[in-house]
């Protein structure tokens, strides 16, 4: 898994998040991966991190939504989650 994180610009510190407990992150899961020929053949003994590429509040700007995927090239698969 990975991490989110908030950096506020004028303040140049990262903000904290409300029902965290004092946390500045949120925690990413591991996802989906397809375990083809590319994945077997250079990744079946590496960590394969996802990647955040998308993000979206809904209206009421109290549930976040992000979606992504492997970082490493060449690999397939899907990260999404709701917070």
């Amino acid at each position: 898994g990975g991490t989110i994180s908030f950096w506020d610009i004028t303040a140049a510190k990262y903000l904290p998040l409300e029902n965290a407990g004092g946390s500045t992150s949120l925690r990413t899961g591991k996802g989906w991966i397809k375990k083809d020929d590319v994945f077997h053949t250079h990744f079946w003994d590496q960590e394969t991190p996802n990647t955040v590429y998308t993000h979206c509040y809904d209206p009421t700007h109290t549930r976040l939504f992000v979606g992504g995927g492997p970082l490493p090239f060449g690999l397939c698969g899907s990260y999404a989650a709701v917070w």
